[in-house]
């Protein structure tokens, strides 16, 4: 048995650069449970190879994509992005959250 404990308010305390996944968990060998922190912006990217999650901990984090539609996500709220959508996310301030995407993520970054 492979059990896995993880504080995620002591990790992401811990972590003071201005932006940085660490990984959490596995799921089954194909999923990764990362926390994220930002304080500031991702610019814009998509996976052509992975949905991805998004969970609010802590702050809050605007999602933009590129028909202009946005989304303010705030503590406890979620975000489902398809894979192959181009987004960015901008922190407001100093923000934490769930990531969850396939193990082998690939992500392009794209000027806008």
């Amino acid at each position: 048995m492979n059990i896995s404990f993880s504080q995620l308010d002591k990790i992401s305390s811990e972590i003071k650069e201005h932006h940085k996944h660490v990984q959490i968990a596995s799921l089954n060998n194909k999923y990764h449970v990362k926390i994220a922190v930002n304080d500031v912006a991702f610019g814009w990217h998509y996976h052509s190879n992975s949905d991805e999650i998004l969970i609010v901990l802590e702050g809050t984090i605007r999602v933009e994509f590129e028909d202009d539609t946005s989304f303010t996500l705030e503590v406890h709220d979620s975000l489902f992005i398809p894979m192959g959508t181009r987004h960015q996310t901008i922190p407001i301030g100093r923000a934490v959250n769930l990531v969850i995407e396939d193990i082998d993520t690939e992500t392009t970054f794209e000027e806008n």
